[in-house]
Parts: structure tokens; sequence; C-alpha cells
């Protein structure tokens, strides 16, 4: 008798058996695929979901040498978000705690870290930097970060007052310059970034965020003892949105 004539008969046969062996004889053909098209049915919702459920990012901060605390967690800038006109169950803030620096500068973490910037400064979709002093510096001088003046407004920069980074134009054009040339400029004489006073050019890049009691509460610094400050990136997307958020941290 041929395979498919044996198959048929043995489905007739089972009509008259108990619900019990039926359901036994299912599953044990069928087991496979049942279990196949679930597998399937769970990944198509779970993309699906992923997609409608997806938040757009308001901003997008490099925390580097940031960890995030256990109780972190998107609700944290809902206040911010909803201030601003923004539906945090559509947006989100994105503060990237992935980015990792160190003194010797040739860690894999190091390079990691480097290239996403260099990354994700070049296709513009960074909106801010947050760290510690040493690191900040860098990037203040090799010209990656924003003239407060130009975000900020006469009453916004007098509120940060005392507060706020400044680095010398006249210098950063050097650094500029030898970056081009591939080589280093040597920033350990550069003025004290609170003395705009002692500058030939001052240019206000960043506010001080040390005593910012919300990144305190919910994140850890590798370098407590640092002063830390945020920037506006030059090539920023939402210049206006990233400075209204470091005026926010400042002031919580």
């Amino acid at each position: 008798m041929a395979a498919m004539d044996e198959f048929k008969d043995e489905r007739e046969s089972i009509k008259n058996k108990p619900l019990k062996y039926r359901i036994a004889y299912f599953w044990d053909y069928y087991k496979w695929y049942v279990i196949g098209g679930i597998a399937a049915v769970i990944v198509i919702v779970s993309t699906i979901k992923g997609i409608v459920t997806a938040k757009d990012t308001a901003v997008y901060a490099a925390m580097i040498n940031y960890t995030e605390n256990v109780d972190y967690s998107d609700d944290v800038f809902e206040d911010f978000l909803k201030m601003n006109d923004v539906d945090p169950k559509k947006n989100m803030i994105n503060l990237d705690t992935t980015l990792y620096l160190t003194e010797s500068g040739w860690s894999p973490a190091d390079v990691q870290s480097v290239q996403k910037l260099s990354v994700l400064l070049a296709a513009g979709d960074l909106d801010s930097i947050v760290t510690g002093a040493p690191y900040f510096q860098k990037y203040a001088y090799q010209g990656y970060l924003t003239d407060l003046r130009d975000v900020c407004d006469e009453d916004e920069l007098k509120s940060i007052e005392g507060d706020i980074y400044y680095i010398d134009g006249a210098i950063s054009k050097l650094v500029i310059e030898a970056m081009d040339d591939n080589k280093e400029y040597d920033l350990s004489e550069a003025p004290d970034p609170g003395r705009p006073e002692d500058m030939e050019e001052p240019i206000p890049v960043g506010i001080r965020l040390t005593d910012s009691k919300l990144l305190d509460a919910h994140f850890e610094y590798s370098y407590p003892a640092e002063e830390r400050y945020g920037s506006v990136v030059i090539n920023s997307k939402r210049p206006g949105m990233t400075k209204d958020l470091l005026m926010y941290l400042y002031k919580y």
C-alpha cells in the first residue's frame, strides 16, 4: 500500500478514537509545526510592537565615564519633556553611558569610544557631551562644542554665571591647526576655564553640572572629584532642546 494511502487509513481510523487519543496523535505528528507557528507569531508580534512602541530621540547625549544606577528609567525626564511640550510616550532622552575614556588613551574602551564619538559627530546624531573637565577640555578646544551665546539668551547666561566653561578661541585655533597636521597641542598651560578675563578670545562652551542632584541620583561618574560639564555640540540637530536639557540638569 502506498504511504499516502496508509496515512489516509490511519487518519480515518482515529476518528472514532477517544478525545485523549486524538489529541496525543495530533501532538505527535504536528507539534513541531505548532511550535514553529507559535514562535513565528511571537517574533512577528515582538517586531511590530518594537516598531510601534519605539520612541523618537529628543536629545542624544554622550555621557563619557558615566554609568547608570539601577533605579534609572526614561521616567526621570518625563517632567522635562512635558515642560517642553514633548510627549514622553513617544519621545525619550537618550543618555549614552557606553563611552569610557582613560588617562592612557590606549585601552580598547578608549579606541571604541573615540570611534563611536567620531561617527556620531560626523553623522550629526549627537547633541551633547557630558563629562569631566580633562576630557571636556579636549573636545572643547578641538572645536566640537557650540558657543553658548548662540543658543542661550542673556538672562539664561546670567543665571549660570560663575558656572560657565570658557575656552580661549585663539588657542582653539592653534589646536585645530595642529590636528590638521596630525599633531597634538599641549593644553596643560591652557587658561583656567572659569577665568575668561585671562583669555584673549573667551568663548563660553559648557555648563558646570557637578552639583546636579538629578545626575547624582541616577548616575555615577568614574572620577567623582572632577568638575563635570555639559555642552551642545556644533552640529546638533536639536540645539534648543539640548540647551534646555542642560539648564534643567543645572537647576535640578
